[in-house]
């Protein structure tokens, strides 16, 4: 499942071969252009960026709750 969301991820603003050994053909739906001369603060700016950001506070929010419940059963 990690795995699958990874790649589904990189695949909108990264270039994933999905039929990969048939295909070599990159798929990316959004493209980042270079807006500053250092590539990750392009990205960093960029909307896609905000996606990768929610999923980190969705995942430690899930985290923290799975933690709590689980100390209160103990």
């Amino acid at each position: 499942m990690s795995l699958m969301l990874h790649l589904a991820l990189d695949t909108i603003a990264g270039q994933i071969r999905w039929a990969w050994p048939f295909s070599n053909q990159a798929i990316q739906l959004v493209n980042i252009p270079p807006t500053h001369s250092w590539w990750v603060m392009s990205f960093i700016f960029h909307w896609t960026f905000f996606i990768e950001v929610g999923l980190i506070i969705l995942a430690l929010l899930l985290f923290l709750k799975e933690r709590s419940h689980s100390t209160l059963i103990r």
